[in-house]
């Protein structure tokens, strides 16, 4: 063999050297943003675990919750303030899962049926991103849109 063909062999296996170190590399890149993915998710159950576990736990802002949700113009100013805290926790948590992608529209739609959820949306929806205030009007349009159906089934 001559020189010109051991080189030859060896721009051949360099070339599969380098094949394989990219196709492990995209194994490697494809594995990293599956566990990121599960992690981002994960934080989000805790986040709202975390919201659930003091309204379980503290017995006066579960009832501003309850009661804001419900019926907001009941609340005093001080329990308004609180209650508009605790949606902001609640708006802050969604825009993050609306970031990453793991935001459940089924959340969205139940929170906002409650007239203490869309009277807060109404006062503070500039507050939050553009993707979230979009996902959260088109939710709104479809409940809209269902109610309207609804009503027109019953007459």
């Amino acid at each position: 063999m001559t020189i010109q063909e051991y080189g030859s062999i060896g721009e051949l296996i360099g070339a599969i050297a380098t094949v394989a170190t990219l196709l492990y590399l995209a194994f490697q890149i494809r594995q990293n943003t599956e566990l990121l993915r599960t992690s981002v998710a994960q934080a989000h159950r805790e986040g709202n675990v975390e919201v659930q576990r003091v309204m379980s736990a503290d017995e006066s802002a579960a009832r501003v919750f309850r009661v804001g949700l419900s019926e907001p113009s009941v609340l005093t100013d001080a329990e308004r303030y609180q209650f508009d805290a605790q949606l902001g926790l609640v708006f802050s948590f969604w825009e993050q899962a609306q970031a990453h992608d793991t935001l459940l529209d089924e959340q969205v739609r139940w929170q906002m049926r409650q007239p203490g959820a869309r009277l807060f949306w109404r006062e503070f929806r500039d507050v939050y991103s553009k993707p979230l205030a979009a996902r959260i009007d088109r939710v709104l349009i479809e409940e809209a849109a269902a109610q309207q159906g609804a009503a027109a089934d019953l007459a």
